[in-house]
């Protein structure tokens, strides 16, 4: 599976938030600490917050929090917002009648690589993502804490 660069920038914006606790994060300290711009990060952040999966407030304070708990939150939720593939269900478009060998397609390799797809993202957590990141930080060396 290849992933965009919007589902991977998804998922390292919210292990970001994770490691903030409670606290806001704004878009612009993110972005910075993704190194992309904050215009494009914003293009992720509000499917995600529309999602309801982030909450947001406005003011100096302000920023955004993740709104469940990290072992409520999967893999599957962030990317299902973030990735147009996953969004399309793999499911054949409604308004066009496919033809007998997309039918089958369908049938026999589309719907069920997209059934495990989903239940494979369903089962890792965003505090399985967080804390494979502290062990993968401790190990490089490297400081994430905002």
């Amino acid at each position: 599976m290849r992933l965009s660069a919007k589902g991977r920038y998804g998922l390292e914006a919210l292990i970001l938030m994770a490691e903030s606790g409670d606290s806001p994060v704004s878009s612009g300290e993110l972005a910075g600490r993704l190194g992309i711009s904050k215009a494009y990060l914003e293009q992720i952040l509000v499917p995600l917050k529309t999602a309801g999966l982030l909450t947001a407030s406005k003011g100096a304070q302000g920023g955004y929090r993740l709104s469940r708990p990290l072992d409520r939150l999967t893999a599957w939720d962030v990317l299902s917002v973030c990735e147009l593939s996953l969004a399309a269900g793999g499911e054949p478009r409604a308004d066009v009648m496919p033809s007998p060998a997309a039918q089958a397609v369908d049938e026999l390799i589309v719907s069920p690589a997209y059934a495990v797809l989903r239940r494979a993202l369903e089962t890792v957590t965003l505090s399985d993502l967080a804390a494979r990141t502290e062990e993968y930080a401790a190990i490089s060396g490297y400081m994430a804490n905002l």
